[in-house]
Parts: structure tokens; sequence; C-alpha cells
């Protein structure tokens, strides 16, 4: 049986290492940010590590695409800069605390953005969609053409008897 004071402190240095690595792993998340581009290259997303969107930025063929087709494809280019930033995490994760493997696995089962290799890459329960056409707007109907005004006649003229006085206008 070991000492109950080498016992305390053996616990006392691992949880000054584990302290450490924490804070050592911490300051390096708090600089990591993901930025992501769509493929045709009409938006660009960034996120911090807190899965906060920092920018987004809309390149000149955002205007060639519809606003259902503009609004799927940031989602489906903030979902690829968050599976960049994921990676990024999991990856430091590991370098920091390499014996942890059980709140590894933990972590990764909650993790939205994890990839699911047999799938492919995309995130958990998350599928790509496919742009469909935008209908066309309804244009309304012409109206026709207003009928020409009708023609005016002349005034006739004002008899000499009437006095410009006795006009009230």
């Amino acid at each position: 049986m070991q000492d109950p004071e080498q016992w305390i402190a053996d616990m006392n240095a691992r949880a000054e290492e584990l302290k450490r690595k924490s804070e050592a792993m911490t300051a390096e998340l708090s600089g990591k940010k993901a930025t992501a581009t769509s493929a045709n290259g009409a938006v660009t997303i960034t996120v911090n590590p807190n899965g906060g969107l920092d920018e987004i930025k809309l390149g000149h063929r955002a205007c060639e695409l519809g606003h259902t087709q503009l609004g799927t494809l940031i989602m489906q280019t903030f979902h690829r800069a968050m599976q960049d930033l994921s990676r990024d995490v999991m990856a430091t994760f590991q370098q920091h605390f390499p014996d942890a493997e059980e709140s590894l696995e933990l972590i990764r089962g909650l993790n939205p953005y994890e990839l699911d290799e047999e799938e492919g890459e995309t995130p958990q329960g998350w599928q790509p969609v496919e742009f469909e056409p935008e209908p066309e707007p309804v244009r309304a109907a012409r109206r026709p053409a207003p009928a020409a005004a009708p023609v005016r006649r002349p005034r006739p003229a004002a008899a000499e008897e009437d006095d410009p006085a006795d006009r009230p206008w």
C-alpha cells in the first residue's frame, strides 16, 4: 500500500501537470480560426474557436444566385469551416492530452461537426443540398395602354359685358 502523503504529493503533481497542459491548450486554441470558401467562390466564411461567425465575404458570383441558393451555400460553407475548426481543436487536444482517449471519444461523440468517415466528408446527420434552379419570378400582366385623353374644346370667348372684377378667381 502506498504512503498517503506520497499519494497526495503525486496527485498534486499530476493536477499541476494537467493545469499546465490545459492552460497551454487554451492559449493555443484562443488564436485558432478556420476559413472555408464555397466551391464556386461565391461565399467565404471565417469562424472562431467558440464556433462563432467572425466574417462572411460574398464574392461577385453570390449576386448570380437566388436567395434560397445563397442561403444554402452560406450554411454549407459555414459547416465546412466548422469541420476544419473541429479537426484543429481535436488535433490540439490530442497533442496536449495523448493519453486521454476516453475524453477524446466523449468529445467526438458530442461534436456535431465530427466527420463520419463511412459517409465521407460531411458532419454527422448533415447532408449537402443540391441546388435546384429557382423559378422565374411571376411578372404582373401588363396593363393595357391608357386610352387617349379626351379632346378638350376651347373655352368660348368671354362676352364683353363680363367684368373681370366680378370673377372670384
